[in-house]
């Protein structure tokens, strides 16, 4: 990790990484979100463990207990889920039971925002998604962008969605059809970035960053003072030449309730 961030800074981009997750569990239809001792459990609606989580930003006095009250409020939503945490709390799960431990998530983080530097490319028109008819849009080209089944990508696309404060989807046009995608969530002071993704036959032309700066701009101008981002192995070297440095390696568990539900583990079998 760079050594470059303070620990306020650490902890907003934590909090801004949770609120993605609250907001659309408190707007999308089925949603929940319950909050005890520094975690955050939002519950989407999605029969998908990596969109309900479990965030834990502080160490739980008992693990095993907040565990329990997770798997209470999960299964009330009739959801799987995952655990989420930076490395910090990762300790306080060591001995936990009846948990497997899963991927870790590149956390990054831009520690100052400045005014854009370069204009998008000129073949790239980017438009902030405002209506229904652009939502289905959203998704369908995010979808494609990631090569994922589009009905994990739905609630991305919810009306309760549109016109939210600080939360912003932006569809990037080329050829006259959208070819990219990313999302802005304004919160804590940072510009949380999601969602960015781009059609393969339009990649390596610049738009991936275009859209992501676009959004930092946005996020400067709603008073965000620096900006974070999980990245994934494609999207990281673009981000560092950006300006992002490695801020947080987060660790992430799944239930074996979870994995049993989604078929990863059978039951009886010990992993």
């Amino acid at each position: 990790m760079d050594d470059v961030l303070s620990p306020g800074l650490l902890t907003r981009l934590h909090e801004n990484f949770a609120e993605a997750y609250r907001v659309m569990g408190r707007a999308l239809p089925g949603g929940a979100v319950w909050e005890s001792e520094g975690a955050t459990a939002v519950a989407t609606g999605v029969d998908r463990s990596e969109f309900n989580r479990l965030f834990v930003l502080r160490p739980p006095v008992d693990a095993e207990i907040l565990l329990d009250h997770a798997s209470q409020f999960f299964a009330a939503a009739g959801v799987p889920w995952c655990i989420i945490a930076p490395p910090e709390v990762a300790p306080a799960f060591a001995n936990a039971s009846a948990i497997e431990a899963g991927p870790r998530i590149a956390g990054m983080a831009l520690p100052s925002l400045a005014p854009a530097a370069a204009p998008p490319p000129t073949s790239l028109a980017i438009r902030e998604v405002t209506t229904p008819a652009d939502a289905r849009l959203f998704v369908d080209t995010m979808s494609a962008g990631f090569g994922t089944a589009r009905r994990l990508f739905e609630m991305f696309g919810h009306p309760s969605l549109l016109g939210r404060p600080g939360f912003s989807h932006f569809l990037g046009f080329a050829d006259g059809r959208p070819v990219a995608t990313t999302t802005l969530v304004a919160s804590h002071g940072i510009a949380g970035i999601f969602n960015v993704s781009t059609l393969v036959p339009y990649r390596r032309r610049g738009f991936g960053e275009a859209m992501t700066r676009h959004a930092l701009e946005e996020g400067r101008r709603e008073g965000c003072f620096a900006a974070g981002l999980q990245a994934t192995a494609l999207g990281h070297p673009v981000y560092r030449r950006m300006g992002f440095v490695d801020a947080v390696d987060y660790r992430s568990w799944y239930p074996l309730e979870s994995l049993i539900e989604e078929g990863v583990v059978a039951p009886g079998i010990a992993t």
